[in-house]
């Protein structure tokens, strides 16, 4: 018990994405699969998901078929083959939460203010006079001279 309660909090502290593939839970860094989905040259997130919300069975039965193949591709997971993997709709599913997790993983991150002072180790704000304003070099001693 014990045991399972750790393995949950360092996944949390990682930020590791874990699911069930079928025959174990399985943790894959949530990184390499934005990227795979964002390489993925027939997966389109807006489009796709809108047609799952078509009226006609049909062209939703497409929409989950398309959606389960870039989900199995995009997680590296094998055919459902009657004992191991996951059926269409579970792979749906995997997608459909992991972009949920994504999604609040985005809104519960603190975000650092894009400032010049953060990055500037010197300690000197952005808009006070640089060391080296002028092209001229410095004699030992000397005050920067600014313009």
């Amino acid at each position: 018990m014990l045991n399972w309660i750790l393995r949950k909090l360092t996944d949390r502290n990682r930020r590791l994405f874990v699911f069930w593939d079928g025959r174990r839970t399985t943790r894959v860094d949530p990184m390499v699969i934005i990227r795979r989905l964002s390489e993925h040259a027939e997966y389109d997130p807006e489009n796709d998901f809108k047609r799952l919300k078509n009226p006609n069975s049909k062209y939703r039965g497409k929409a989950i078929g398309h959606l389960a193949e870039v989900s199995r591709s995009v997680f590296g997971l094998p055919l459902f083959d009657g004992a191991s993997g996951l059926a269409e709709l579970e792979l749906l599913h995997l997608l459909v939460s992991f972009n949920h997790q994504m999604d609040a993983l985005k809104k519960n991150t603190l975000r650092m203010p894009a400032s010049a002072q953060s990055t500037d180790k010197s300690g000197i704000p952005s808009d006070s006079p640089s060391k080296t304003s002028t092209s001229e070099p410095l004699a030992s001693g000397s005050m920067p001279q600014t313009a």
